[in-house]
């Protein structure tokens, strides 16, 4: 599930709930260019990161674009989850 919250702004803020885990994050799109792997585009980014190393962030740009290896093809679009947060969730009882 993707909730765009504000189109008005250089970059929407756009959040993305991971269906596998309580994680929530706040992401951005992005079109790969020539010679790219997920590295570069992590290092790009990894100012707008908030995990503790770049292999975390590589991970999680893998994990939720469902990318095998690093190689990535010219012209993709691919989600680059700029900020990670864990979230509850609570179930009510009634």
């Amino acid at each position: 599930m993707v909730i765009m919250l504000n189109k008005s702004i250089d970059i929407p803020i756009v959040l993305m709930v991971d269906e596998d885990e309580p994680l929530l994050y706040w992401i951005v799109h992005y079109k790969v260019k020539k010679g790219e792997t997920v590295y570069d585009v992590a290092k790009k980014y990894d100012c707008y990161n908030n995990r503790d190393n770049v292999n975390e962030f590589i991970s999680d740009i893998k994990k939720v674009n469902k990318l095998g290896g690093s190689k990535l093809k010219v012209g993709k679009h691919i989600v680059i989850p700029l900020r990670k947060y864990e979230i509850t969730v609570e179930s009510k009882e009634e």
